[in-house]
């Protein structure tokens, strides 16, 4: 009887109780380090109640998660955006725009598949026009954002959230000499941001 209890303890060291689907969608949040790739869209609101008319962006991503905490990512972005008309703005009306940002993510521990995140960064930003001399803009500027992350699998996850980006234009895009009525200018994007994200497994 002593002898088959001796046997009992190292079986009793290795084992652990069943997990349950709660749980089991819990561990899928605490990712270790590795790789993510997302597609981000995010439509701007130009008035306090419609997106119709504010533009919007959509981004391809890639990022390192440095824990299942912290993300450093970088997107890639296109889509459009209307400028309005100014004295210092020769170029109006839609605008095409392209860029890349850098953004760093947490997404905050919790009991559960869906947890709040804050991320924040910087990027670098043109609009096109489709005048052939003076054609657009540059500029640069930072961006917030906060909102929840769900927990889809261990592999992927969907968030939403509110973005603030705040662009200050510098430079004009010309080939002409219409750049000499350029003043510089400053837009303000506020964005429902939506983002898929998937996360492989070529690292542990």
């Amino acid at each position: 009887m002593k002898r088959h209890a001796l046997l009992l303890i190292p079986a009793l060291l290795f084992w652990s109780p069943p997990v349950s689907a709660a749980d089991e969608s819990v561990a899928d949040s605490a990712r270790p380090f590795g790789l993510q790739f997302d597609f981000d869209a995010a439509p701007n609101l130009s008035s306090q109640s419609s997106y119709k008319t504010g533009g919007y962006a959509v981004s391809l991503g890639f990022g390192v998660r440095f824990s299942h905490a912290y993300l450093v990512a970088i997107q890639v972005y296109t889509g459009f955006q209307p400028i309005a008309p100014d004295n210092g703005r020769p170029v109006s009306g839609i605008l095409s725009v392209g860029g890349a940002a850098l953004d760093l993510s947490y997404v905050l521990p919790a009991g559960s598949s869906i947890r709040p995140y804050g991320a924040c960064g910087f990027g670098l930003y043109t609009y096109l026009g489709p005048q052939s001399g003076f054609r657009g803009y540059n500029g640069n500027g930072p961006h917030l954002e906060v909102g929840g992350q769900w927990d889809l699998s261990r592999y992927f996850s969907l968030r939403a959230g509110l973005r603030y980006t705040r662009i200050y234009f510098f430079n004009p895009v010309t080939n002409g000499s219409s750049s000499e009525n350029f003043e510089n200018f400053t837009e303000h994007l506020l964005s429902a941001a939506i983002r898929f994200s998937f996360y492989p497994s070529v690292l542990p």
